[in-house]
């Protein structure tokens, strides 16, 4: 009854607000009153209509019946938007988390899958003109060139190829131009980090056009160690580049071929020691006991100083999208993608100068996508049906160094454990269709309906291996199969661990040594319902009801025995949502409300296990239900000339509804019964006001940001321990930018500030063998950039 409370007393609220909005000669078709105009007489300019394809179709934002949020590549330089974790500065329900190995993790309206593997599928999914990025790793890059980004909140699938449970993001990357075009931007900033991007467009031939975006970003290192002056982090070395390709050879074909490559070799960041907590009863280093705790200082950090710093990530991609006209109503589509990546990246997760836990990710991931639909669209009627076909390969690995640790080795007489990796070696395919439709019945009402089925065979065979000479690793499995043996726990003959091979031990009484092959195959259906309806005033309405799922995932897991490498089971969640999108004083004023339930249902999450050796060890886990109920409201206005003010807000509030006994983050044993869901504040908002004025030859801005996010936690908690050490404080994020440009916008030359209150805030918060350790945001930065165009 709640889910029907909740939606009912949205859509009164919204449908007795609209008169109030839409003035009876607005009804009529007439104007309420003529545009206001300044003291000059310069008309106030009204909204800019934003055009987005979040439904496969080229259509105004106000006119999809789905929360969407959507910014212009102009409007993303402007904020300083350069990535998806820049994003959630601007996008309200989004939460950006980097996992223990640096990965993304993104999460909407409470929605997402904190996992450092790079195999994992995730709960928001990442496209680029349509083609998906299948893993969070591959996305670092996505935002080069870009016409425009849209965010479109609850599960999609009827739609897209790739079924996600928390929403997609959609990056759609400048078009070739039927003109020649170039344009670039330089930036400089605090710490030596230096930007430069540019562009060419245009035609190659009457039916060829071309465009090629290229972008470097070097330098920037802002964190320094609490315990050698002069040692610094941070550094950033990018290369990013894109080819886009338009050909027409026919009225009714079009061909895009793309082409997209970057590489990575920046530092990873460093983290920051909260508190020593010993992971085992055995001693502590003393070195690492007297570790400095991390003062109140976003730049202060320490990191084993033998180990490296950078990461050596490269990724290609390759795509061809073809459209044909079958008639003026029927076009068929085709969306092929190619993807290469190889991952290195350094790690030193303990906050400390010493190895208590450092360790080295690295892996190949390669994908194929094929996608084939066709629309129809009509005066009343929009649908489409297609199919799609996934393929990864992902070879996933980890290396853990723990020298110092109290865990490092359960015998004095064996040396401690510097080589232990993890690999988990994972094969999808994914096959699915899906249709949607939409029609309007009558004048401003539609409904519409959507369905995708779904079959993922997915196998893995994962192992824990010691690939150093010393082998310590193996040789202590050799010698805990003895004790076992010895105490009659243990049935079958003692097998020498060797190096390369693999230690983890199966249950009991065997207590082998051994990999594990495994697959997880299943098939779902996903579902979409819901109908709107569009005032002569232009306020849009509506309500739907959708069935999401994520697929089922094996992790990357060290493990101790076989047992861990279970995989969790695809999760699914039932969404409701009703808003309403109401364009006011002659579209001067946009105002935005949408209220949301979710039933969620085996939601993925990583959790640990105690083991007797080692202490805690990580494994995948199902909650059985988790609950989300929120609101969100949006508004842009226009109120006098040269003026631009928007203001966004999200109330979220998540728990789990049923009983989930586990280890959480932190190691406390409990039924986490009534706890949040990780990484999701309760308020989110964000506030941005712009004015522009005529100084004669050029024009003049000031401009300012503000992004705020309650506080949330870390992990799971429990009614008498709120795990504070695990808690990520809520902040506020003032950024200002000023300049001045050509009247045509040919130039831009901005002074800006970042986060210029230097607020300390954390991204994440981790466990790291004896060592809590946080990971924070970027401090104060302030630079100037140079924005040209011509054409």
């Amino acid at each position: 009854m709640a889910k029907v409370h909740l939606i009912t007393a949205l859509v009164a609220t919204t449908i007795l607000s609209s008169p109030a909005y839409a003035s009876a000669d607005e009804q009529t078709g007439s104007v309420a009153a003529s545009p206001q105009s300044s003291a000059d007489g310069a008309p106030f300019a009204s909204i800019p209509d934003i055009v987005v394809t979040a439904q496969k179709r080229s259509e105004s934002i106000n006119a999809v019946p789905m929360s969407i949020t959507a910014l212009g590549g102009a409007e993303l330089a402007q904020r300083g938007i350069a990535n998806v974790a820049d994003l959630a500065k601007v996008v309200p329900g989004l939460t950006f988390a980097p996992s223990l190995n640096n990965t993304p993790v993104y999460s909407l309206r409470g929605i997402g899958f904190n996992d450092s593997g790079f195999g994992s599928a995730p709960a928001v999914a990442v496209y680029i003109d349509e083609s998906p990025l299948p893993f969070p790793v591959m996305t670092e890059a996505a935002a080069l060139d870009l016409e425009r980004i849209e965010v479109l909140k609850g599960p999609q699938g009827t739609l897209y190829g790739q079924n996600s449970t928390g929403g997609a993001i959609n990056y759609i990357a400048a078009k070739p131009t039927p003109i020649f075009e170039a344009g670039g931007q330089v930036s400089v900033e605090r710490f030596g980090k230096t930007s430069v991007e540019g562009f060419v467009s245009g035609p190659i031939s009457s039916t060829l056009q071309a465009r090629v975006a290229l972008r470097t970003v070097q330098g920037g290192a802002w964190q320094y160690s609490l315990t050698r002056p002069g040692d610094k982090r941070g550094e950033q070395n990018q290369l990013a580049g894109r080819l886009l390709l338009d050909w027409t050879p026919t009225e009714r074909l079009t061909l895009r071929f793309s082409a997209n490559a970057w590489r990575n070799r920046s530092d990873t960041t460093a983290t920051q020691l909260v508190q020593i907590v010993p992971d085992n009863p055995g001693p502590v280093s003393p070195e690492v006991a007297a570790s400095p705790i991390a003062p109140n200082n976003p730049r202060a950090a320490d990191w084993d100083p033998s180990w490296p710093k950078a990461m050596n990530d490269r990724y290609w991609q390759v795509g061809l999208r073809g459209e044909y006209e079958l008639s003026d109503q029927l076009k068929l589509i085709s969306i092929t993608s190619y993807q290469h990546q190889d991952l290195d990246r350094f790690q030193d997760y303990d906050g400390t100068a010493f190895v208590d836990f450092t360790g080295r990710a690295f892996g190949r991931i390669k994908t194929f996508n094929q996608e084939l639909r066709l629309s129809l669209d009509t005066d009343r009627f929009r649908g489409l049906i297609g199919a799609n076909y996934d393929y990864a390969n992902v070879d996933d690995r980890h290396q853990y160094r723990i020298f110092d640790a109290s865990a490092s080795t359960p015998f004095p007489d064996l040396p401690p454990i510097s080589a232990a990796i993890s690999q988990a070696l994972q094969k999808t395919r994914t096959y699915a269709v899906f249709a949607n439709a939409e029609y309007e019945v009558v004048d401003g009402l539609s409904i519409k309906g959507g369905i995708r089925y779904t079959k993922q065979n997915r196998s893995a065979y994962q192992c824990s291996y010691d690939g150093s000479v010393e082998n310590a690793t193996g040789r202590i499995f050799t010698r805990l199969q003895e004790i076992f043996a010895a105490f009659g726990l243990k049935n079958t003959p003692v097998e020498v661990v060797d190096q390369n091979q693999c230690y983890s031990l199966t249950p009991a009484p065997e207590l082998l040594p051994a990999g594990n092959q495994s697959s997880l195959n299943e098939d779902n259906i996903s579902l979409l319902a819901g109908m709107s309806y569009k005032a002569p005033s232009g306020a849009l309405l509506y309500a739907t009801f959708s069935r999401g799922y994520k697929a089922g995932a094996f992790s990357n897991i060290s493990a101790s025995s076989t047992s861990q490498y279970v995989p969790a089971r695809q999760e699914r969640v039932d969404a409701y949502e009703a808003g309403a999108k109401l364009p006011l004083f002659d579209k001067h004023l946009q105002f935005n409300l949408a209220g949301f339930y979710y039933d969620y249902r085996d939601k993925q999450e990583r959790a640990r296990i105690e083991d007797l050796v080692f202490g805690l060890l990580e494994l995948l886990v199902n909650v059985p239900k988790v609950r989300s109920v929120g609101a969100e409201a949006s508004l842009v206005a226009r109120p006098y000339p040269g003026l631009s003010l928007s203001a966004a807000a999200t109330y979220i509030k998540t728990k789990v509804v049923s009983d989930f006994t586990t280890f959480n983050g932190a190691g406390d044993f409990g039924n986490f019964r009534g706890s949040r869901v990780p990484f999701t504040p309760t308020w989110q908002g964000s506030a941005d006001a712009q004015y522009e004025w005529n100084a004669g030859s050029f024009k003049a801005f000031v401009g300012s940001s503000l992004n705020f996010q309650s506080a949330s936690n870390s992990t799971f908690t429990l009614p008498d321990n709120p795990e504070t050490l695990y808690r990520l404080r809520g902040r506020a994020l003032l950024d200002l930018r000023a300049g001045i440009a050509g009247h045509d916008d040919s130039w831009r030359l901005t002074l800006f500030g970042r986060n210029v209150t230097n607020k300390l805030y954390e991204t994440s918060v981790n466990f790291a063998n004896d060592t809590i350790a946080r990971r924070v945001g970027t401090p104060a930065t302030y630079g100037i950039s140079l924005t040209v165009r011509t054409r």
